[in-house]
């Protein structure tokens, strides 16, 4: 582990914190899952409480199934309208009022989906991607981890298929932080 014997006490003493780097570092030398030494999935307290944790099991499917015709009982919104909850859920988001995106997000998710069957327009998929992004920040602040790893690859196909070039390099920047987030990448 490449970090001072003192620095590790201050950790340790909780006079510092634990960053991502560090806990990839402390798990990889003691070989566990850098999950393990975060605790995460991270929940409240009481974890009755955490309702947030609630939502997970609604956005793994809608995740899932982003590239497949979904069975919905209606028609999806129209692309403008889910752009507008996008744009509402990214505020949230950086409001760390994770529940409303948590209730939200499969959704909007769903309803791209058909959007992005039926059509295939490369506005769909630059919103699916968006709305991707809003769901694998949410999954790794809750600490689900192999979530955010399926939907970051799924949002990199999905930046392939919109009309805007950048959305492919976000989607790796996005990796990379996971991956340093996991130990699964070091720098050097």
């Amino acid at each position: 582990m490449n970090h001072s014997r003192s620095l590790i006490a201050l950790v340790e003493k909780g006079h510092r914190i634990a960053t991502s780097a560090f806990i990839a570092a402390a798990s990889s030398a003691l070989i566990i899952d850098p999950a393990e030494t975060s605790g995460q999935p991270y929940r409240g307290d009481p974890a009755t409480a955490d309702k947030v944790h609630a939502t997970i099991p609604d956005l793994r499917p809608a995740l899932a199934c982003t590239d497949l015709p979904p069975g919905l009982d209606g028609p999806p919104r129209a692309l403008h309208e889910l752009a507008a909850e996008i744009e509402r859920l990214r505020r949230y988001s950086l409001n760390a009022k994770y529940l409303r995106v948590g209730t939200r997000i499969s959704a909007v998710l769903t309803e791209l989906a058909a959007h992005v069957h039926d059509t295939g327009s490369p506005r769909a998929w630059r919103l699916i991607d968006s709305a991707q992004a809003l769901a694998v920040a949410l999954a790794r602040r809750l600490g689900y981890n192999d979530l955010a790893a399926g939907a970051i690859r799924d949002a990199a196909d999905a930046a392939e298929n919109s009309d805007d070039p950048r959305l492919p390099r976000l989607a790796k920047l996005s990796r990379a932080l996971l991956m340093m987030t996991i130990g699964a990448w070091t720098s050097g």
